[in-house]
């Protein structure tokens, strides 16, 4: 017990401190049964938010909100070694995303489908302890959304894209068990980039924004997360997983092995 509170305090230091995208990493150890079925498939949901930083001075910061639904395949040659894939739809939300002169507009666009390639290598483990490094990269379709606004009784019309957005991630899990209760969390360092192009029609007189384009990056580089899985059966398991970096960020999945 000693040594599961000594865990704990780590974890949640280290989320506690550390300033999400992308989706759940997992405990250290590979998914329950899979090293002896060789693979696993996972269905899961991940909600995000992060704030967001512009390269150009003339361009506002940005929350960004998505909700993420997946399905996952995953591959383990041996107890100690995990590949996985994930493919699944994400929306993508930024309120007040812009300011037009001296209108503020909304983006928001439909679930579009995204890709996950993620690796993890059981490198300690004892019964009450282990640590693994991890890597995992996202990359999202592109995003856009429509908006007609009224300024001076003059018509305009802007389109704002999110262009393929995509994060890479890597860090280090450190996991114990509460009988069969998996805890775990880390940190990790982080990047994430879009490309954000913004064109109104005609040229609003007054916007810093108008016909421009520059690039969105997450706030800070550095995050915790902290999270369980319960095995159901031997083959059974899911797992609910929060993380920070810039903002707070949840999810969970299901996981089968065969």
């Amino acid at each position: 017990m000693k040594k599961i509170f000594v865990f704990f305090c780590i974890a949640l230091f280290l989320t506690i401190l550390s300033p999400v995208y992308g989706a759940q990493f997992g405990p250290a150890e590979p998914l329950p049964g899979i090293a002896k079925n060789k693979f696993a498939v996972s269905a899961g949901y991940f909600y995000q938010t992060a704030d967001m930083e512009p390269s150009g001075s003339a361009w506002d910061n940005q929350k960004i909100e998505q909700n993420n639904a997946y399905i996952q395949l995953s591959y383990a040659p041996n107890k100690l070694f995990e590949v996985y894939l994930r493919g699944g739809a994400a929306d993508f939300k930024a309120p007040d995303a812009f300011n037009l002169g001296t209108t503020t507009v909304n983006f928001g666009d439909n679930p579009k489908a995204f890709g996950t390639l993620g690796v993890k290598y059981f490198l300690y483990n004892t019964p009450s302890f282990g640590i693994a490094p991890f890597a995992q990269g996202s990359y999202y379709s592109s995003y856009k959304d429509n908006i007609e606004f009224v300024k001076a009784g003059i018509s305009y019309a802007t389109e704002v894209k999110f262009k393929n957005p995509w994060d890479i991630n890597l860090g280090l899990i450190f996991q114990t068990k509460l009988q069969k209760v998996t805890l775990y969390g880390g940190p990790f360092v982080y990047w994430f980039k879009t490309k954000v192009e913004n064109s109104t029609s005609p040229a609003l007189a007054g916007s810093t924004t108008a016909n421009n384009s520059t690039t969105y990056e997450e706030k800070n580089n550095v995050g915790g997360f902290l999270g369980f899985r319960i095995p159901i059966t031997e083959k059974v398991s899911f797992d609910v997983e929060g993380q920070y970096k810039s903002r707070f960020s949840i999810g969970g999945a299901a996981h089968y092995a065969f």
